[in-house]
């Protein structure tokens, strides 16, 4: 009886062993995996970068990195951190801001872009539908004046990739609502042009989201770090 116990119980006390050592690895060593979602864009002009160099830096951490631009239930697939534009509001996680980003209008380089003065004129143009910013609120630089424009004719394509929506707009299908850090290089260049320049959208930021952070892994607490001073950085 007593070695059948010693048997049993041995091969507990080792698993429990096993999994105190996990544990300790989790909080004390920078190794593991840790799972991300982004939106699309988001991942590949300011997060790209950033994942590469961190997974440089640290050798033993790999990145599971999910790129979508559809509001994924991050409970229910198990997410260690979060990048989200605009909505943040999820319990008990936290959001730190980290970029804001305004949407401007952009037409291909040849458009009269003169021929629109005010967002009311925009009823008469052809439009590039980029989801799920297909509501175009603008603001006025100059009085704060507001318009929310929502295309319904004139539509010639709809999509949800940014990359896309921007050749779309230059090859001349239509006025597109792009944002300012992937159209303002671009018009610089004369591939597309301003519409509107007065007017942009009200800031969008892009938020980190986590757990409290007195229980994270060293890794995602690692991770969570290098974002914020990259991004301090600017």
């Amino acid at each position: 009886m007593g070695e059948l116990y010693y048997q049993r119980s041995s091969a507990l006390f080792a698993e429990l062993d096993g999994i105190n050592d996990d544990l300790h690895i989790e909080k004390n060593q920078p190794k593991g995996k840790i799972i991300i979602s982004a939106p699309i864009n988001a991942g590949s002009q300011f997060l790209r970068d950033i994942f590469y160099d961190f997974l440089l830096q640290y050798p033993e951490i790999q990145l599971d990195i999910r790129l979508s631009n559809t509001l994924i239930d991050i409970e229910a697939q198990a997410m260690d951190v979060v990048f989200r534009v605009g909505n943040t509001v999820v319990d008990n996680w936290i959001a730190r801001p980290l970029k804001d980003i305004h949407f401007i209008l952009c037409s291909n380089s040849q458009t009269v872009a003169d021929s629109v003065k005010h967002p009311t004129d925009l009823c008469a143009k052809s439009a590039v539908i980029c989801q799920p910013m297909s509501i175009w609120q603008l603001v006025n630089k100059q009085n704060d004046d507001t318009y929310d424009f929502q295309p319904s004719k004139g539509i010639r394509l709809e999509l949800d990739e940014i990359q896309m929506l921007t050749h779309a707009v230059k090859k001349g299908l239509g006025i597109g609502y792009i944002p300012d850090y992937y159209a303002l290089p671009m018009i610089a260049q004369g591939e597309i042009q301003h519409v509107l320049p007065d007017w942009q959208s009200k800031a969008r930021t892009l938020f980190m989201l986590y757990r409290d952070r007195d229980h994270l892994p060293l890794r995602v607490r690692l991770f969570i770090e290098y974002v914020l001073a990259r991004f301090e950085q600017g």
